[in-house]
This record gives structure tokens, C-alpha cells and sequence, in this order.
């Protein structure tokens, strides 16, 4: 579980950071050149410059790209003019705009599609739908290499996050970690309160880490981990931090230099020293060897 927190966490603020606005002018010249063959092809094809309600052979200029049709607008009508009615106003595009999309089976994606064309229920010639469809945008190594991590990221966090929700659940907590599961269940606490709870705390608030994608939870996963562990440690004497045993020091009168290699050959720590290893190197020799004649 805490692994597929991590993977998603770095994925979340790669997107967040450059990867979005990176495809974003991929996608932006893309469409651009696109419109641009577009164009060609309907300047040169009078019947379908007509079919398409473009008499003059040229389309319209480039309206902005339909991701960006749902943002607030910038113009607004301070009232309804003197005189006008509902039934005057031109029927709203948005429904059949829809309709469109859900029936289009081009090979071009529909919003990359320019907008005489979307908003046209005539059908794009195969000619012109294979000419926008041969434009290509060239994209850097770092970028590829950016893109191929973020795929094998995601899937290695899908695999991560599905095996914790097999192993790792609130059933199985209930069962086998029952305070834990109480703290829980039974708390107050939000999903940005990570930093309330004290880590070494046994019996404080702690909180499901529910969510992932927003790159979030990452502290709630390890307090729940480290409640998990003091709560089945507890019969065993555990005692987290304050049990840790420190790294044993090399014994009086030994020194790196009087053992050259006995990082590879000491096994365990000195048990003592005498006046004759202070002066003599011990005998790291098997008895066999030190009984057989010289």
C-alpha cells in the first residue's frame, strides 16, 4: 500500500508540474496543423467548401479548442435587449455538438478536428480525413522518456494498490488489528490532519488513507503501519524506538589497522582482550590448522 502512495504521489505532481502543459503545446501545434490541412483541402474543393456553408472557399478564422469551451466567458450581456424573447434566440449548438461526437468514427480525434467540421453534420471526404491524419508532432527524448515512466509508474501502482486492497483491508484490520481498527472508525480527524496524530501515540485518532490519485495520504499509511506493528508487537515485548540496540565499539587496544580484514572475517562483536592479543594479532585460524605441525 505505502508503495503505491509513493508511486502515486510522484505521479500526481509530475502531471501537476510540467507533463500537463508539456502534452498541452503538443497537443495545441498538433491541432494547429491539422487545421492548417484542413484548410488546404477545402480551399481546393469547392463543393465541399459549399456543403460545409463556406462559399468562399476559406474557412473561418480558428475558434479556441473545445477544452477550453467550458471555462467562464469572458463577455457577458448585461440584460436581455428591449423587445427579444426566448423564442427569438438561435436554438444552443451544445446538444447536437454532443450528438455528433458520440456518431463521429473518424480516425482523427473529434476535438482536434477543426470547427467547420464539428459543427458540420457533413461527412469529412476519406481523402482529407487521411491528409489530417498522416500530421505528426515531433517530440523530444525527455519528454518520451517522461511519458514511458509515467506509464510503467502507473501500472506498477495499480498493481501495488490492488494487492493491498486483497490483503490489506478494514475486514482484515477489524479482525486481526482490532485497536487499530477502533482508532480509526471511531476518529474525527480529515484527510489533510496528517501531521495531528503522534507518530509513538498508541491509543490517539488515526484516519482510512482512502484516497491516493490526489497524491495524498502518504502520513496516514504509516501511522496506520506503525499502529499496526506496536499493536501486534505489544505481546512480544516490543519496544519500537527505545528498544533499538546501538552498534557495538571495537574493544580496547584494537584498532582498524591491527585488522586489516576484519570487517570480512570477524563474524560478531570482541568478546574481551588480554596482554597477549594486545601484542599479538588474534588467531583468526580454524583449530585444525593451529594443531598440525609446522
Amino acid at each position: 500500500m505505502i508503495e503505491g502512495f509513493i508511486k502515486c504521489r510522484i505521479m500526481h505532481y509530475s502531471v501537476k508540474g510540467h507533463l500537463d502543459s508539456d502534452m498541452g503545446s503538443v497537443n495545441d501545434n498538433i491541432s494547429t496543423k491539422i487545421s492548417a490541412v484542413a484548410d488546404a483541402a477545402v480551399e481546393g474543393d469547392p463543393t465541399l467548401a459549399t456543403a460545409l456553408g463556406l462559399p468562399s472557399g476559406k474557412a473561418p478564422p480558428m475558434l479556441p479548442s473545445p477544452s477550453s469551451a467550458n471555462s467562464t466567458p469572458v463577455n457577458r450581456d448585461d440584460g436581455t435587449p428591449r423587445g427579444s424573447t426566448a423564442s427569438n434566440r438561435p436554438p444552443q449548438p451544445a446538444a447536437h455538438a454532443t450528438t455528433r461526437q458520440s456518431q463521429y468514427t473518424g480516425i482523427v480525434p473529434y476535438t482536434l478536428l477543426p470547427s467547420y467540421f464539428r459543427e458540420n453534420p457533413t461527412a469529412i471526404p476519406s481523402h482529407v480525413m487521411n491528409s489530417m491524419s498522416a500530421v505528426t508532432e515531433p517530440i523530444g527524448p525527455t519528454l518520451v522518456h517522461e511519458l514511458k515512466t509515467f506509464t510503467t509508474m502507473y501500472v506498477a501502482a495499480s498493481y501495488c494498490l490492488a494487492t493491498s486492497q486483497s490483503t490489506l483491508n478494514l475486514p482484515v484490520i477489524r479482525r486481526c488489528f482490532p485497536n487499530t481498527w477502533a482508532r480509526m472508525m471511531h476518529s474525527t480527524l480529515l484527510p489533510t490532519d496528517e501531521h495531528e496524530p503522534d507518530f509513538e501515540d498508541e491509543e490517539g485518532e488515526l484516519f482510512w488513507p482512502d484516497q491516493s490519485v490526489n497524491g495524498e495520504g502518504i502520513g496516514w499509511v504509516c501511522l496506520m503501519g506503525k499502529a499496526m506493528i506496536k499493536e501486534f508487537g505489544k505481546a512480544y515485548g516490543y519496544k519500537g524506538l527505545e528498544g533499538v540496540v546501538s552498534k557495538p565499539r571495537p574493544g580496547p587496544g584494537e584498532s582498524q589497522s591491527d585488522h586489516p580484514s576484519s570487517s570480512t572475517q570477524r563474524t560478531g562483536p570482541p568478546t574481551g582482550t588480554s596482554a597477549s592479543s594486545s601484542s599479538h594479532p588474534p588467531n583468526h585460524r580454524s583449530s585444525t590448522t593451529s594443531s598440525a605441525p609446522r
